[in-house]
């Protein structure tokens, strides 16, 4: 697996089968094997980032397949006692002026090096040269990283812009409201050192970007941003109104710039900003389609749009969870069928129209498709998907069967 383990070993004492795992995961949907890949893994603490507690910095080395393909290398920010993961794509070269007499020998011959070639390392070779920039990283702090590499100062590693984008990304899928805030910080310090010159923040939009969460924090971070970026606010506007991170007030100043198409169709935007909208919807059945199924829409706009005359709006009333109870049983006796399609996808569908929705489909033998859904759909109960998994279609049966599956691995 390794071949120049021994090597090292030997010459240096350390042991880099230590570091070795194995890991199966579906070799995918219709292959039914298991796919075993071969690691190199190596954890640092984040001892630098106070506010990434419980934090580490792996480097991970992705061995070739039966000794073929590519390494591939990647960092993986973790936080312990959670499964988040935040994965950051490596690629480095490594470049040397050191003649081939004075590499050892053995190496060497390992590697068939010749003079001006391209050396292809070894996947303990990347390891090492992966780990050692990983420990750096943390020894510095990534919060120090980026904040300095905004200050021009000579930084120990590589941290450029695109990886500054993907250590924010780890950090906001890892520690959420943490990106947003070294967002903030990162603003902030760009705007407070620009002296009202905002060129160069403007000219570099596409590389500042990833940091735009931090721009729906608050009021001021908004107005701040639409300084730094004065070329590019329609697009902040866009990517706010449509952001999970954007504050409450931020959401009304853009209903205020009459985002309504975007803020009507984010699960994010506050049910008041919802209820505003819907107030002055002025018959755009755009805005009306994404309000009938948007999550945070109240139940008390959702009964209202369930009885609105066009019927792919009372279908996404039907599919939405929020839809009141006797509002979908006022729906399950509605014979538009996309209507019926939409109740069958709803998460808190009653059991009482779980059953009736049942047997309308077995009284409409060719009705497959609607069985086939309540199968997988949470609330149908353990009697009835015992009933779906002899049913004469084995269209239904298979969802069935791979929902009972899918349950008893839960238990």
């Amino acid at each position: 697996i390794l071949p120049d383990a021994e090597w090292y070993r030997q010459n240096t004492g350390e042991d880099f089968y230590d570091y070795l795992y194995k890991d199966n995961y579906p070799g995918g949907r219709d292959t039914g094997y298991a796919v075993a890949s071969t690691y190199l893994e190596q954890c640092f603490p984040l001892k630098n980032d106070p506010h990434l507690p419980d934090g580490a910095l792996c480097s991970i080395v992705k061995l070739p397949t039966d000794g073929e393909g590519d390494t591939i290398n990647n960092l993986v920010l973790k936080r312990y006692g959670t499964d988040k993961e935040g994965y950051i794509s490596c690629v480095h070269t490594a470049v040397t002026d050191i003649s081939l007499e004075d590499l050892p020998k053995d190496l060497t011959e390992l590697y068939g090096l010749s003079q001006g070639e391209q050396m292809k390392l070894s996947p303990i070779e990347h390891f090492r040269a992966l780990r050692s920039w990983a420990e750096g990283i943390t020894e510095y702090g990534i919060e120090n990283a980026i904040l300095d590499s905004l200050a021009d100062l000579d930084m120990p590693f590589g941290f450029n812009w695109e990886l500054q984008r993907q250590f924010l990304n780890a950090i906001h899928d890892t520690y959420g409201d943490v990106g947003v805030l070294l967002a903030i910080d990162v603003l902030n310090n760009i705007y407070n050192n620009l002296d009202g010159d905002y060129d160069w923040s403007n000219q570099r939009y596409n590389l500042l970007h990833h940091y735009l969460i931090g721009c729906g924090a608050d009021a001021e971070m908004f107005d701040k941003c639409h300084q730094l970026f004065p070329g590019w606010t329609k697009e902040i506007n866009k990517i706010l109104a449509t952001g999970e991170n954007t504050s409450p007030e931020v959401f009304e100043k853009l209903y205020q710039k009459k985002y309504n198409v975007d803020l009507s169709y984010n699960p994010s935007t506050p049910p008041f900003i919802l209820k505003k909208i819907y107030q002055n919807i002025h018959n755009n059945l755009l805005v009306t389609n994404n309000l009938a199924a948007n999550p945070s829409t109240s139940p008390s706009i959702l009964r209202e749009l369930s009885k609105h005359n066009e019927g792919i709006i009372r279908a996404k009333v039907a599919q939405n969870p929020n839809t009141p109870p006797d509002v979908l049983v006022q729906l399950s006796n509605d014979d538009l069928s996309r209507i019926q399609l939409g109740l069958i996808y709803n998460k808190n569908l009653p059991i009482d129209i779980i059953y009736r929705l049942y047997n309308r489909s077995i009284s409409s033998r060719g009705d497959l498709i609607t069985r086939r859904v309540l199968a997988w759909n949470p609330n149908t109960p353990p009697s009835l998907l015992k009933k779906l998994r002899h049913d004469e279609s084995s269209y239904v049966r298979e969802a069935a069967w791979a929902r009972t599956e899918e349950l008893n691995l839960k238990k």
